[in-house]
């Protein structure tokens, strides 16, 4: 082989692994920073299906489907069976979005929330009505205690399309964003710890528990959270 060609094999060598390294070492950043998962397989490193009850629901992992870029949480048809994914690990400050398209199920409610156990130490939620009302209450509970409410109107039917529902956490601030539009800010009052992550589609015992006659499905198209 010629030196010249020798030269040259042995600098692209060198630039393609420093390449490599350095997508790597980005990598390694952005998940340091956050993550996205737009649900092609299911990341068993990241969620888990829940398996209890809640409320008037039975969640049931076998209600978990996850593939071709959607996560489906099933209602089973003629029950008020539900389903629900947890974070493996607790996440901190940040900004947090998915992009949602509840089931249509009056009496059920789709959540997206932050949450430490037990029951109302901390959690961060929005609560969406499957009962194409356009209602979504947001809520925070510290201490111990439920320490803010409010139910807005979101002037649509989140059944019958994909919307991006947002929270952003940050020391001594909490604001709710539906498609961009910021809906509520709370800055007292607040959670100050780590929590898990969920999605949830279930019956509370505070609304009627009717059982729809068909299957029904909230689909999460993606969850993206970016740490501050």
């Amino acid at each position: 082989m010629p030196k010249s060609s020798a030269v040259l094999q042995v600098l692209f060598v060198a630039v393609f692994g420093a390449v490599l390294v350095a997508l790597s070492v980005g990598n390694a950043e952005a998940e340091g920073r956050g993550f996205g998962d737009g649900f092609y397989s299911f990341e068993s490193t990241r969620w888990t299906k829940s398996d209890h009850v809640l409320g008037r629901t039975d969640l049931d992992p076998a209600n978990v489907s996850v593939g071709s870029g959607y996560a489906r949480l099933k209602i089973p048809a003629r029950t008020t069976g539900g389903a629900e994914i947890a974070s493996v690990e607790p996440y901190g400050y940040g900004t947090y979005k998915a992009r949602i398209k509840t089931a249509n199920a009056p009496s059920s409610i789709t959540g997206f929330f932050l949450y430490r156990s037990p029951d109302y130490e901390a959690e961060i939620d929005i609560e969406i009505y499957n009962d194409g009302s356009g209602k979504v209450d947001f809520v925070t509970y510290a201490d111990g205690r439920r320490t803010h409410v409010a139910t807005k109107k979101l002037g649509f039917d989140p059944s019958a399309a994909f919307h991006v529902y947002r929270f952003d956490y940050k020391p001594g601030a909490v604001k709710f964003y539906v498609d961009g539009k910021l809906m509520q800010v709370w800055e007292n009052s607040l959670p100050r710890d780590s929590m898990k992550l969920l999605v949830d589609t279930w019956f509370p015992r505070w609304l009627a528990g009717t059982a729809p006659r068909l299957d029904r499905y909230t689909r999460v198209d993606w969850i993206r959270y970016r740490q501050v």
